[in-house]
């Protein structure tokens, strides 16, 4: 709810002063509209990245640099999937790197071995305004995440 408040706060303020929202409020209130049609509780992030987590995993939280094995499943925020390894080989990196979009290295230094969850990723923590293999430009993110190895 304190979220919904926030990005309804900015978008409004923005329009009082004859400013258009920003892509960011835009994202957020797309994500809020998203959140509130299909019954979703989210755990928003100081990033603007949201979470829910199926299941919490078991020890510490994944840090920068530490290698992560996980799979993953990415969709757009209509549905859509647009990339997955399910079925194929588990992909491998550095936690908080750079090596996959900004929204999931933030979101990896909030998981442990064995956490299953679905996060949701702003344009600007995603891809941005560039277009990626299918994506469309200024997409809003969605990933299954399951972190199955924590080096």
């Amino acid at each position: 709810m304190k979220a919904i408040i926030t990005s309804l706060l900015l978008i409004f303020s923005s329009l009082a002063f004859g400013q258009a929202p920003t892509l960011a409020q835009q994202d957020d209130k797309a994500l809020q509209d998203y959140f509130t049609a299909n019954n979703i509780r989210p755990k928003q992030l100081s990033s603007g990245v949201y979470m829910v987590i199926q299941n919490p995993g078991s020890g510490p939280h994944i840090h920068k640099r530490q290698g992560v094995t996980m799979y993953y499943t990415g969709k757009l925020l209509n549905g859509t999937t647009f990339d997955s390894n399910i079925g194929r080989s588990a992909l491998k990196v550095h936690a908080g790197l750079g090596e996959v979009i900004k929204g999931m290295d933030i979101a990896m230094l909030e998981m442990k071995y064995g956490t299953k969850a679905t996060i949701y990723i702003p344009s600007g923590m995603a891809y941005g305004g560039k277009e990626q293999a299918g994506i469309p430009a200024n997409s809003i993110l969605i990933f299954e995440l399951e972190i199955i190895g924590v080096l």
